[in-house]
């Protein structure tokens, strides 16, 4: 019987890992965020890493995503649950897997 690698195997360095292993990072960053915000209040707006995001791909996005406080949900929440596969969706679209995980280094290297 012949044993099959996993596709992440064969390729440990898969551009879809990388690009995983990011939005994971900004997600834990995101995560501290919303608890240094609990225990200090609001940082600067300039150092919040979901304006950082929102400054990075702005033209994705209308002012009612950020503003909307009927759900009850922070923007932290709306970004962690909607906003990240919305861009890698718009952004697949233009960008090749190399181009969008340079994207999403940028806005890590920026919100840390």
């Amino acid at each position: 019987m012949y044993l099959i690698k996993p596709w992440f195997r064969q390729h440990p360095f898969s551009p879809k890992i990388r690009l995983a292993s990011l939005v994971v990072k900004l997600s834990e960053k995101l995560i501290q965020q919303k608890m240094d915000i609990a225990k200090n209040g609001l940082s600067s707006e300039s150092e919040s890493i979901v304006w950082s995001y929102t400054m990075l791909k702005s033209r994705y996005m209308n002012k009612m995503f950020w503003l909307d406080t009927i759900s009850g949900k922070s923007s932290n929440d709306r970004y962690l649950h909607q906003l990240v596969p919305l861009l890698s969706d718009e952004l697949r679209s233009e960008l090749n897997d190399v181009e969008l995980i340079e994207v999403y280094q940028q806005v890590a290297s920026h919100t840390a």
